[in-house]
């Protein structure tokens, strides 16, 4: 019996020997390939350029990259400068400016004015709706400055107790504001050219009371202008000297001061008035 714990023993101690060398073994491998085949250092490396990666996929993400000089240059000439205009008051602001070149923009700050409230009309009143002239249409540009003038005559003529209104103020284009009598004779404006611009202003016998306005005189258009027989005071408007086509003039019959020297040179074949 003894002899046969004696060889238990002796089986069990290599047994226990055997598993300490191969565990011997097994912590020898795993240090050689700790030190020599994976370095600690290239592994921390390895999670760092993993965590750059991801960090940087991240940012990316959420934040674009800061812009260069050159850039920052181009986005500030090229970006479109912000505005809190609606479509209507940029036609307000622009139709605005454009008349201003005409009547200058004091008359536009006192809502009372003759031309103010044309302007009012223009903006808000007229069914015709126009927009503002394209910077290099000339045209357009006149069929505005041209509606803008004739309802500023009206207003700076007591327009309400004319003793016909003829159609002026209404939706009507301009080459229709007038009306020929039962003897063939016209009044209002109208006989238009072919681009709408109106030749004839006739508004005599028609109850006109007050001022000319210095705009009659940016109507280039016109060759018969006949106010005669009214109650139009003050002097004619400097500004008739530009009406170089102006073949008829009647201002006799009204109130009118001082003369027409500055017109000398405008040959106006048919001239009356009586200043």
């Amino acid at each position: 019996d003894q002899a046969h714990l004696d060889y238990k023993r002796t089986i069990f101690s290599k047994f226990l020997c055997g598993m300490l060398t191969l565990l011997s073994v097994f912590v020898g491998v795993m240090v050689f390939l700790l030190v020599y085949v994976f370095p600690s250092n290239d592994l921390s490396m390895v999670d760092v350029g993993i965590q750059k990666k991801v960090n940087t996929a991240v940012e990316s993400d959420i934040a674009p990259a800061p812009l260069t000089n050159a850039e920052m240059s181009t986005d500030i000439i090229t970006a479109p400068l912000a505005t809190t205009d609606t479509p209507k008051v940029r036609r307000q602001k622009g139709i605005t400016a454009v008349l201003s070149k005409y009547s200058g923009s004091s008359p536009f700050v006192d809502e009372a004015t003759p031309q103010s409230r044309a302007l009012n009309w223009i903006l808000h009143d007229d069914e015709q709706r126009l927009n503002v002239p394209s910077p290099n249409d000339d045209i357009e540009t006149y069929l505005l400055l041209q509606r803008y003038t004739m309802a500023t005559t009206f207003f700076s003529t007591n327009g309400e107790k004319w003793s016909s209104q003829l159609w002026f103020l209404s939706e009507k284009s301009c080459c229709e504001w007038h009306h020929i009598d039962q003897e063939g004779f016209f009044s209002g404006s109208g006989r238009c050219d072919d681009f709408g611009r109106v030749t004839m202003l006739a508004l005599w016998e028609n109850n006109l009371v007050g001022n000319l306005p210095l705009e009659l005189g940016y109507l280039t258009s016109l060759k018969v202008l006949s106010l005669y027989g009214n109650e139009l005071d003050g002097q004619a408007p400097q500004t008739f000297v530009n009406l170089q086509n102006l073949g008829t003039l009647y201002l006799h019959k009204n109130k009118i001061e001082g003369d027409f020297d500055f017109m000398c040179d405008n040959e106006i074949n048919n001239l009356r008035a009586d200043c």
